[in-house]
């Protein structure tokens, strides 16, 4: 029968006791690296990587690219305000009108009644000047020898000019006599006339004024009731 030396034995029982030490301790090793609780290895514990939270964090920041997030395209629009085209006197009359109570703006304007005549600017020598209705009519039978203020003469002259025809050929409140001129059409009373104008002394004449309260539904433009604002007019050079 052998015998075992008991120092062999003991030594041999080591290294066996060693080698399943070094065995469980690596498997451990391994199962703790491979252990995370569902995270992983090395990744910090509040990392958040989530598409909501990135989208949480850029809301309402420029992202590099320049790519405008959702709040900054439904906020940052631009919108275009309206022309203002009224008078910035009396927002009630359009722009380039003007009443008692909106005087023209512009410098060297002056508001021209409507129909007026907005001036000449140069005046002119008349060539074919007149004393007398015949010295035109016997040119041509439907001219008078009239002043008008169209004709842009320099010193007042009267000169040949087509006459009336008919009630229509003249102004509002004028009628065509039997003289070939337009004058105040005649009338008994305010009923007689038309609307802005009054019967004084047995002729229709524009109402006098100070405001447009003066003219029921019209304008007082320069002292006299209209239908409709006078115009800005820049005098003529």
């Amino acid at each position: 029968m052998r015998h075992f030396h008991a120092a062999c034995l003991l030594t041999a029982l080591c290294a066996l006791t060693v080698g399943c030490e070094n065995a469980d301790g690596g498997a451990a090793a391994d199962a703790s690296l491979n252990d995370t609780s569902g995270q992983e290895l090395g990744a910090p514990e509040d990392a958040d990587t989530t598409t909501a939270d990135v989208q949480a964090d850029t809301v309402g920041q420029d992202v590099p690219g320049g790519t405008d997030t959702v709040e900054d395209q439904t906020t940052g629009t631009d919108t275009i305000e309206p022309v203002d085209t009224t008078d910035p006197i009396d927002a009630g009359i359009p722009y380039g009108k003007c009443t008692a109570e909106a005087d023209c703006t512009g410098n060297g304007e002056f508001c021209l009644a409507p129909g007026a005549f907005g001036g000449c600017g140069i005046c002119m020598k008349p060539d074919d000047v007149c004393a007398t209705d015949a010295e035109c009519q016997a040119v041509d039978p439907t001219y008078v020898c009239i002043w008008r203020s169209d004709s842009c003469v320099c010193g007042g002259e009267t000169t040949c000019q087509p006459g009336c025809q008919a009630n229509s050929d003249c102004k509002t409140g004028q009628t065509c006599n039997d003289k070939l001129r337009c004058v105040p059409t005649a009338c008994a009373a305010n009923d007689g006339c038309p609307a802005q104008f009054a019967c004084v002394t047995g002729a229709c004449e524009r109402r006098i004024c100070t405001a447009s309260s003066e003219c029921g539904s019209g304008y007082c433009v320069n002292g006299a009731c209209y239908g409709e604002p006078g115009t800005c007019e820049m005098a003529k050079p």
